[in-house]
C-alpha cells in the first residue's frame, strides 16, 4: 500500500505544490481503506485451535477484516448488515443475521471501545436515513 501511495506521490512532480497537494489528498480519499478506524484484534483461524492477528476495521457505513500483513480486505459486511453485537473485557461478538452464516467473534482488550464506535456508527446512519430500529447492542 505504502508504495502504491509514493508512486502516485512522484507522478506529482512539477506541479505547483498546491495543486499537488489537493491530487494527493484525492487520490488518498479514493483508497479503500480511507476513513477506517482500525483495531488489533485475535481470530480463530478454521479448523484450527489457534488465533491470528487480524485488523478489524470500521467505518460509518461499513465494517471490513484486514489482513494484518498485507493490509489486504479479506472481507466486508455494510454496517446495515449488523443485527446484534456484544463486547466483553476480552471478545466481541458480531451478529450479521441473515447476512452470514454465523456470528463473527474476536479476542481483543478494546472491546467496548469497538461496541462504541460500532455504536455511534449505527445512530449516524439511522439519524442520516431515518432507518429503522432493528439493530441492537447485547
Amino acid at each position: 500500500m505504502e508504495k502504491k501511495i509514493f508512486a502516485e506521490h512522484r507522478k506529482l512532480i512539477g506541479m505547483t505544490e498546491l495543486n499537488g497537494k489537493l491530487r494527493y489528498i484525492k487520490y488518498c480519499r479514493e483508497l479503500k481503506t480511507y476513513g477506517v478506524t482500525f483495531f488489533l484484534v485475535k481470530e480463530k483461524m478454521k479448523g484450527k485451535n489457534r488465533l491470528v492477528p487480524r485488523l478489524l476495521g470500521i467505518t460509518k457505513e461499513k465494517i471490513m477484516r484486514v489482513d494484518e500483513k498485507t493490509k489486504k480486505v479479506i472481507q466486508e459486511w455494510q454496517l446495515t448488515t449488523v443485527k446484534r453485537w456484544e463486547a466483553s473485557p476480552d471478545s466481541l461478538t458480531l451478529d450479521f443475521g441473515d447476512y452470514s452464516i454465523s456470528n463473527y467473534s474476536v479476542k481483543t482488550q478494546e472491546g467496548e471501545k469497538i461496541s462504541r464506535l460500532i455504536s455511534q456508527c449505527i445512530d449516524h446512519h439511522k439519524n442520516k436515513t431515518g432507518g429503522d430500529k432493528t439493530t441492537q447492542r447485547k
